[in-house]
């Protein structure tokens, strides 16, 4: 059980995430383009590559378009140079990311949390 599916898409595709590899999780608040709401999105590091469709390798655009995940991945780089990383992105499921976030927290004890993140889940847990 330490591991996370995620489905997504029309199809249903399933990811699966092992809680041991998940090293930090930041969220980021943004405006939906199709509504122009407020919402969030929750990016996930993971401490390995996969072939998979959902989890993909850190790249320059990634780490330029989000600052904050650029600057805890350098710093997981310098304690752990020989660890490959990737990341994951969640970015559709309104109510049921703050659920996501909640398993994320209980089930990965190994992984960080931004300050962000941890709001999302007090609020969460507060509803």
């Amino acid at each position: 059980n330490g591991r996370l599916y995620i489905s997504a898409g029309i199809t249903k595709e399933i990811t699966i995430i092992p809680c041991d590899k998940v090293e930090f999780v930041h969220v980021q608040d943004v405006v939906r383009k199709y509504d122009k709401e407020k919402d969030f999105i929750i990016i996930i590091l993971l401490s390995f590559n996969i072939r998979s469709r959902g989890i993909h390798k850190i790249n320059e655009k990634f780490l330029i378009e989000y600052p904050f995940v650029a600057y805890k991945y350098n710093k997981l780089k310098v304690l752990n140079p020989e660890n490959n990383y990737s990341f994951t992105i969640i970015s559709k499921g309104r109510f049921f990311k703050y659920k996501l976030l909640d398993l994320i927290y209980s089930k990965c004890v190994n992984a960080s949390f931004s300050k962000e993140t941890i709001d999302k889940i007090i609020e969460y847990r507060n509803l």
